[in-house]
């Protein structure tokens, strides 16, 4: 009896994992190996059709904004990152992503609008305020460091 339930209750765990952890699906496994072997446009294919599929799949999203900032595909970066958002509108580290990809692009206003929405966020929250920091040091922005610096001290 116990011969005949063990395969099947094997089966009903994996099963499970994979249900309850999509980023262990067979599709994202194939893009991470596509990833991997350097095809970054067949996995980024996969990782969009996971992203399109399940918003929530958050490493299919990170892997995509990865894949196209490694390309050099910022445009492509943004719109996925603001579509990220309108799912998700308190992702703090897509936000300051999208700001560094709108600064990149030559769009400093944006960036900064969007960078100030972060650090205003109630209640000051040091987190926020590290990763500026480390935004405008990655940048090198060394007034709008310096700056945060003063705002935050008062």
């Amino acid at each position: 009896m116990v011969r005949l339930i063990l395969p099947f209750l094997t089966i009903s765990l994996v099963l499970g994992q994979i249900l309850s952890n999509p980023e262990q699906s067979v599709p994202f496994n194939t893009a991470r190996h596509l990833e991997k072997q350097n095809r970054l446009d067949e996995a980024a294919v996969i990782f969009q059709d996971l992203v399109e599929n399940n918003p929530g799949h958050s490493q299919a999203y990170q892997r995509l904004r990865d894949i196209y900032v490694r390309q050099n595909k910022l445009n492509n970066a943004v719109s996925l990152i603001q579509s990220h958002l309108e799912h998700f509108p308190n992702d703090t580290p897509s936000k300051l992503s999208l700001g560094e990809m709108l600064y990149k692009l030559e769009k400093p206003f944006e960036a900064r609008r969007i960078w100030q929405e972060i650090e205003n966020q109630a209640p000051p929250n040091l987190t926020n305020y590290r990763n500026l920091f480390n935004t405008y040091i990655r940048l090198s922005l060394e007034e709008d460091l310096v700056a945060m610096v003063h705002r935050a001290r008062i």
